[in-house]
């Protein structure tokens, strides 16, 4: 089993691309399925009513479409009226805009929509539909005529162009005008559940990979929105309530995936105004769904209102990075200045859009804004998170190095202790030496030689033995060796230490050293100490002085369970990549060496090679890092760097 998550790790990157590339295809699928016909030769062109007669308020008028009448009361009926020539294949495409409408051709009724009984009580006017009907049928000539009712919600009667042609123009048609907001729909859901996956990993290593989780949600919520403005969205979900409150309920809730994005991206000196935002953002939000549910207030007339509120947040996200940078110089904020000036600036033109323009395109300012911050804040978490789990190993491994020190001086003390009480036992010896010499001659002149024997064997009995192990002669390795040989004993370990390390090993710093020594031991420790009781367990550290190379060998048992993410192992004790072997590995590669490490069935074979420098390297090293030389650590005699 963890040879197979070890093999699906490495196969992350793949497994990716390939999303990704079903992303493109899902995205494009919609234009090369409804653009095929035309390609045949089954599409025709489309033709665009535009010039019509309309009766508003009792009088007639000609008028050209798109058009826009204003000023009506509820339910007011509007009539247009035209001719067509059609052909026995022929559709005319209808859409309405919260308005029910009702279709006749030649005097017969074809088309009703937007009756109570087809959508939810809290609707006070039908959602936007698209429909296409036969109009083929009736003649050469069609006599048709639309019957609008105006909104109740609104005080304005949008009457948008019919088009005419076969099924396949149509298709085609609405992917033309369309598809482009419905493939970038699909891909900000597609690409916003992938980066929720990314998030459950990242999240597990480093909190900042919430970046990727607010991401995900901010582009899941554009793609909804994108999904349900793009008019083609009916042929995928054939339910205008549904698609009416997914387009809302995504717009109006946008704002809120984006604060906590800068909120938990720059971790604000003074948070309380961006938090005072994120509140007012979501009692707004919560206020226009509480209002639409009741039937107050429809998301068409409170929506008017979020396009001015949007860019204003927009601002006030803006204000705070820049404020940020200014008064604290965090530069980190940097970062965040363009993705949301983007908004700013496209949320602003999307505003001045929204108030000039008659016959308003959905969104299309806006949507720009949105994609080139989507594009800048995957790039930016990307950093962001990379450079805190860089940070985070840096604080690890200078923790573990403080730790390997005071290792080394509680050894260094053990050590100086014992030279301490040899020496008193010494300075004891001294002084009671010339009464025992005293006794041995006298023994000696009166011939006692039993009691001289027994006295000399005594004497040799009391002398003090050496029973501290020295592992090799570098004492900064050895106090680092002898404490996690104290260590194995403590856990009824029995190590097989055999090493070889000089006093001095040219280009490699004792620091280093003890990273090493002290790794190999500590993992495997903590690697058999992890095993079933009553197991075989084991450990072998052998090292050796060869030629230019230092080799370091180590063996031990283990529960045959091991994490990988790629080449790298996962701690047993975090989610995140280990920190002693990437230590030593990134001591090797300085050294100019070679790390291994073998994960077999149940025992961890480590290998390592460290490149002595000779004594050219030696100098140019020296000089290289001359500036950057700090004062020498004396630990008991034993001197780090």
């Amino acid at each position: 089993m963890l040879k197979k998550t070890g093999v699906l790790a490495k196969k992350v990157p793949a497994l990716i691309f390939g999303v990704l590339l079903v992303i493109m295809l899902v995205s494009i699928i919609p234009y090369a399925r409804f653009s095929l016909p035309l390609r045949a030769g089954g599409a025709s062109p489309a033709r665009r009513i535009s010039q019509v007669k309309a009766t508003i308020d009792g009088r007639e008028q000609d008028i050209v479409l798109p058009y826009v009448v204003r000023g009506l009361a509820p339910r007011t009926e509007v009539k247009i009226r035209f001719q067509v020539d059609t052909k026995p294949d022929d559709y005319m495409q209808v859409k309405t805009a919260y308005a029910p409408l009702c279709v006749t051709v030649g005097g017969k009724k074809i088309y009703a929509y937007g009756k109570q009984a087809t959508r939810p009580s809290f609707l006070q006017d039908p959602p936007t539909n698209l429909k296409m009907l036969p109009v083929g049928n009736f003649g050469e000539r069609a006599e048709v005529e639309l019957i609008y009712l105006s909104p109740k919600s609104m005080k304005e009667l949008v009457i948008t162009q019919p088009v005419i042609s076969n099924q396949s123009g149509l298709i085609r048609w609405d992917m033309l005008h369309g598809g482009v907001m419905l493939s970038l729909g699909l891909f900000f859901i597609l690409f916003g559940l992938i980066l929720l996956l990314i998030s459950g990993f990242v999240i597990r290593m480093e909190k900042k990979g919430s970046l990727f989780l607010w991401l995900g949600l901010f582009a899941i919520d554009t793609g909804i929105w994108n999904f349900g403005e793009s008019d083609i969205s009916i042929f995928y979900i054939n339910d205008p309530n549904l698609l009416y409150m997914m387009r809302y309920v995504s717009f109006m809730t946008i704002l809120l995936p984006i604060g906590m994005i800068i909120y938990r991206g720059l971790e604000f000196h003074n948070p309380w105004p961006l938090k005072a935002t994120l509140y007012l953002c979501l009692t707004a939000d919560a206020l226009a769904i509480v209002l639409q549910l009741l039937g107050v207030m429809m998301f068409t007339q409170s929506s008017y209102i979020f396009r001015t509120i949007v860019p204003l947040v927009f601002l006030v996200y803006l204000c705070a990075i820049f404020w940020e940078i200014v008064r604290y110089r965090t530069t980190i904020s940097v970062c965040y200045l363009l993705p949301f000036g983007c908004l700013v600036v496209f949320g602003t033109l999307e505003l001045a859009a929204y108030r000039r323009i008659v016959i308003y395109t959905p969104s299309s300012f806006f949507q720009i804004g949105v994609l080139f911050f989507f594009i800048l804040m995957c790039i930016n978490a990307a950093l962001q998170v990379r450079r805190a789990i860089r940070h985070r190993r840096r604080e690890n491994e200078q923790e573990y190095e403080i730790q390997l020190l005071e290792y080394q001086i509680s050894e260094q003390r053990k050590h100086q202790q014992v030279l301490l009480d040899k020496q008193n036992e010494l300075r004891r010896q001294r002084h009671d030496l010339r009464h025992q010499l005293t006794v041995i001659r006298d023994y000696n002149l009166e011939n006692r030689r039993e009691e001289l024997n027994s006295f000399i064997e005594s004497l040799i009995a009391d002398i003090p033995t050496n029973n501290e192990t020295r592992y090799c002669e570098n004492d900064a390795v050895n106090a680092v060796i002898t404490y996690y040989a104290s260590v194995c004993a403590e856990s009824g370990l029995k190590p097989d230490i055999q090493i070889a390390v000089p006093g001095r090993v040219p280009g490699i710093s004792d620091k280093a050293l003890c990273i090493i020594f002290g790794n190999l031991l500590e993992n495997a420790i903590e690697a058999c100490n992890r095993m079933e009781p009553g197991s075989k367990k084991f450990i072998r550290l052998k090292s050796v002085v060869h030629m230019d190379m230092l080799v370091v060998t180590m063996a031990n048992s283990y529960n045959g369970q091991v994490r990988k993410w790629g080449n790298q192992f996962i701690s047993s004790k975090r989610e995140e990549i280990g920190i002693g072997l990437s230590s030593i590995e990134s001591i090797v590669r300085a050294a100019d060496g070679e790390a291994r490490f073998d994960p077999d069935k149940d025992v961890f074979r480590s290998l390592v090679y460290l490149k002595k420098a000779s004594g050219e390297q030696k100098r140019k090293n020296s000089e290289r890092k001359a500036p950057e030389r700090t004062p020498a650590l004396s630990v008991g005699g034993a001197e780090l760097r």
